[in-house]
């Protein structure tokens, strides 16, 4: 699962809808928002990058919805108080392990992935 894919499904689960659907409906535009928000502004993602992620996933949206999706975050922060929460939430979860994952993406060695294995499978 992509970095993406987790984001937009940790909103989806928080607040049981799909961002993906083809509606306007205000709960919609708003997880839209906060799921723009936080690859745009949080992760760094260009305009084009986030409107692709959309794209694959069958919701047609261009860079200039993208683009206010973000510009509109504000607003929806103001009028729902559980906006924040979520956006905290989801970025505690995937900041580390995003970090965590592209780490051990670039390791070379076997026996350092058995010992991540391992280190894993105790902690767990």
């Amino acid at each position: 699962m992509t970095k993406e894919e987790s984001i937009a499904e940790q909103i989806n689960n928080e607040l049981n809808l799909n961002l993906y659907d083809n509606s306007r409906k205000l709960e919609l535009v708003d997880a839209r928002s906060i799921y723009c928000y936080i690859l745009h502004k949080e992760l760094n993602y260009t305009l084009y990058r986030v409107r692709d992620s959309l794209r694959a996933k069958g919701k047609n949206y261009d860079h200039c919805s993208v683009l206010h999706s973000v510009r509109i975050f504000d607003e929806v922060r103001k009028r729902r108080k559980d906006i924040n929460e979520l956006r905290d939430k989801i970025l505690s979860r995937t900041s580390i392990k995003a970090h965590i994952l592209e780490k051990i993406k670039r390791v070379e060695s076997e026996e350092v992935l058995i010992k991540i294995n391992e280190c894993v499978n105790n902690t767990i």
